[in-house]
């Protein structure tokens, strides 16, 4: 049963770390194909004794303890092994996204020195989140000089979120992104919200960056979502979160093909 009191911080981290962290796994889909481009992963974590632990919870719990390099060096891990797999049973080599901490931009991490060095071995096309948590507003040579570390390794660069939480207006002039990826707000806001959204849109590809939605829920949102020329979506109505025996279940089985070579 799990138990009454909270879990701490180090009881969290540290049996996650001990025990194994789960990932979850999101398709992002082509808006015009209906096919899947690629998977986000997420973060999930479970105690025995406290039963599920939010991703949120986790990452406060790694951030104060100085854990969370460790943590997201063994998400990422998962999610190459996955993204892997899954570039073999497709015979195309697929993205991968995974969420990157305001925190984690330095310039001297052996996390991102690592995970350069992992995604050239691996056959996927590695897309890192920066998440809505942290001091945006204190962004700076130091975050710009990480995000440029990661771009020569070939590391696709993405903002999360926008237009939730701390603006991130001024993040887009920095460098070029690969993908930005919209906040479901968007699609919640009536007219209005609609508006705004095919403004941003235009604004976003004029700028030459991939726009993501999430939040597609109902044929509505689809529909929105696709008329306003927005390329790539996320949502329940596409495909939720689900562990990778999962996403390996509904592909085709591994064939004879090749690997096909990272980008």
């Amino acid at each position: 049963m799990p138990g009454t009191e909270p879990p701490s911080d180090d009881e969290i981290v540290g049996g996650l770390l001990q025990q194994g962290l789960d990932v979850a796994y999101q398709p992002v889909v082509d808006l015009t194909t209906g096919r899947p481009v690629g998977w986000e992963a997420l973060l999930r974590g479970r105690l025995p004794e406290h039963g599920t632990v939010s991703p949120e919870r986790v990452v406060s719990s790694a951030t104060r303890t100085g854990a969370l390099d460790p943590v997201m060096r063994q998400v990422s891990e998962q999610a190459m092994r996955t993204g892997t797999a899954v570039s073999r049973r497709l015979g195309r080599t697929v993205v991968i996204s995974l969420n990157l901490e305001y925190e984690q931009l330095r310039p001297d991490s052996a996390y991102l020195r690592w995970l350069v060095d992992r995604c050239r071995s691996a056959p996927v096309n590695l897309v890192v989140e920066i998440t809505e948590r942290g001091d945006i507003e204190a962004w700076g040579a130091e975050q710009d000089r990480a995000l440029a570390l990661l771009s020569a390794g070939g590391i696709g660069l993405a903002i999360d979120d926008l237009g939730a939480g701390a603006s991130r207006l001024g993040l887009l002039a920095r460098c070029e992104w690969t993908w930005v990826k919209l906040d479901r707000a968007f699609l919640q806001l009536g007219e209005r919200g609609l508006v705004m959204l095919r403004h941003t849109v235009a604004m976003l590809h004029e700028l030459g960056t991939t726009v993501v939605v999430e939040g597609i829920e109902t044929p509505v949102h689809l529909e929105t979502a696709r008329r306003l020329g927005i390329d790539l979506g996320q949502g329940n109505l596409l495909g939720g979160p689900v562990p990778a025996d999962r996403v390996l279940a509904g592909l085709p089985p591994e064939g004879p093909h090749v690997v096909p070579g990272q980008r």
